[in-house]
């Protein structure tokens, strides 16, 4: 205990200046003016630079003879506002010194800052500057604000193409490397060659504090400025500052990257969304979208179809005369499931089509991949007619190529096919004869096969106009359908005599 003391009162009298003088000295000495008093800090020695939120140690020796109690404080100074922060006040120092550690805690802290130590006996105090500074980078933000939905670039137009990326990120001294992947496995730090793999980095940034917006127009090339081979890609950026871990953040949307093929035209009109399949339920909508490459402005109108026919009179209009200018970007719909004068169409299985008139009179027409299951319940099973789709004239003992479109999200529902000399729907009171059923009780099956049948029109059936009836059961023909459907096109049966 007595040789802890001595190691204790030699430190301070080092501290204060006193090298000559012996551990023990009973004289009674009046040390100079500015020595009485002094501290230290050991820690932090060196710059170092810290994550927010991780523990800085700080360290200290003091040394008082000033014969009154003393305290120690300890002070975080931003080098850029020169705000002074109070990490630890007053914390007593026992007898004539001695040394004492702390734990400052960076967490909400940001910037470079220098520490300082400050001791106080009565009316004195001194106060010292540790040998190394602390920089505290707070966490890194990156947020994709568009584009919101997938986008199409088709390299090498005249014009050049584009899609303007946007977003929000912040950092303090770092950097962001926006990229293409085609995954969502995005392992490749933009700086490191030798983890690089198939991400593909398309512009890169400076981190700035406080968080700013940005944007630049993608124009297919990479940072090089070599052209992105054709694909689908998922937009990421990957943000560090060499402190904090990188963050890594997903684009809200995949950008297709095209290249014609040598002499390929461009469609006229493509229609891109919906790209595959989908339910439609009351009040929800489906984002119709579609492109327009012409060098005149066009009048676009937007229709609604059960069968991929789209001349035969069924046709259900959406939307008419949407001017559309040249090199205009894609042009979106949201679909309600009404048609233009507002009133909602049937149940069933809808393609929505694109089409356009020239000032020449040419129509051009084109189709989406995905059809639009328009449905009051949701796995209410469908049906929609798709052939005939004209009016066919057949003698008695040919046949008719009936085809269909089914979708049973249950399973086990069954269908029914009828022939009826009016074009009137499951009457209540028959306006003529009764419906002759022609297939009964059919699995609906998702097959191009299964979907068809050839009905052979019997002798017995008298010359005249017929319609063509689908019905769909989810499980009990006696009970009213879930969905019907009549085919666009009529039969005509002849009359043998004439």
């Amino acid at each position: 205990m007595r040789a802890a003391s001595l190691v204790v009162i030699a430190l301070a009298v080092l501290a204060l200046g006193g090298t000559c003088w012996p551990l023990i000295d009973a004289t009674a000495r009046s040390p100079a003016e500015g020595t009485v008093l002094s501290i230290t800090l050991t820690a932090p020695d060196t710059d170092a630079n810290v994550p927010a939120g991780r523990s800085v140690r700080i360290a200290w020796v003091a040394g008082n003879l000033t014969g009154q109690s003393a305290t120690v404080t300890l002070i975080a100074e931003s080098r850029t506002s020169l705000t002074r922060t109070v990490l630890l006040a007053d914390s007593p120092v026992s007898g004539t010194g001695g040394s004492g550690e702390f734990s400052w805690n960076t967490e909400g802290y940001s910037g470079t800052y220098a520490l300082y130590a400050r001791i106080q006996a009565g009316d004195r105090s001194v106060e010292k500057m540790a040998p190394g500074k602390v920089t505290v980078f707070p966490p890194l933000s990156f947020t994709f604000t568009a584009p919101t939905t997938d986008q199409e670039l088709v390299l090498d137009q005249d014009p050049p193409q584009s899609v303007t990326i946007s977003w929000v990120a912040g950092g303090l001294k770092g950097s962001a490397g926006i990229g293409l992947d085609t995954d969502q496995d995005h392992g490749a730090a933009q700086n490191d060659p030798n983890t690089s793999r198939n991400e593909i980095f398309i512009h890169s940034i400076t981190l700035t504090l406080p968080a700013a917006e940005g944007s630049f127009k993608f124009e297919g090339k990479n940072k090089d400025g070599q052209a992105v081979e054709p694909g689908t890609y998922y937009l990421f950026a990957i943000a560090e500052d060499g402190v904090n871990e990188d963050f890594t953040a997903e684009g809200l949307a995949r950008i297709t990257v095209i290249k014609p093929e040598p002499n390929e035209a461009i469609p006229a009109l493509r229609v891109t969304k919906p790209a595959s399949d989908v339910t439609l339920l009351d009040p929800n909508t489906v984002t119709i979208e579609y492109e327009v490459h012409q060098t005149e402005r066009v009048l676009v109108d937007l229709k609604a179809d059960t069968d991929d026919n789209h001349t035969n009179g069924n046709e259900i209009t959406l939307d008419s005369r949407q001017p559309v200018d040249p090199n205009s970007a894609p042009v979106t719909f949201d679909w309600d499931g009404k048609d233009a004068a507002g009133t909602r169409v049937a149940d069933g299985i809808y393609r929505v089509f694109a089409s356009f008139t020239t000032s020449t009179g040419a129509v051009t027409r084109a189709d989406p991949n995905g059809l639009v299951f328009v449905r009051s319940a949701e796995k209410q099973p469908l049906i929609a007619l798709l052939l005939p789709a004209t009016t066919t004239s057949v003698d008695p003992g040919q046949t008719v190529f009936i085809k269909w479109r089914d979708d049973d999200p249950n399973g086990g529902a069954v269908l029914r096919i009828t022939v009826d000399d009016d074009p009137n729907l499951a009457e209540t009171t028959e306006t003529g004869a009764a419906e002759l059923i022609v297939l009964d009780s059919a699995e609906a099956e998702p097959d191009e096969v299964d979907d068809t049948f050839t009905w052979q029109v019997p002798e017995s059936l008298g010359p005249g106009t017929y319609y063509i009836f689908a019905y769909i059961y989810a499980t009990d023909p006696s009970d009213p359908p879930d969905c019907q459907s009549k085919a666009p096109g009529r039969v005509i049966i002849k009359d043998p005599s004439q």
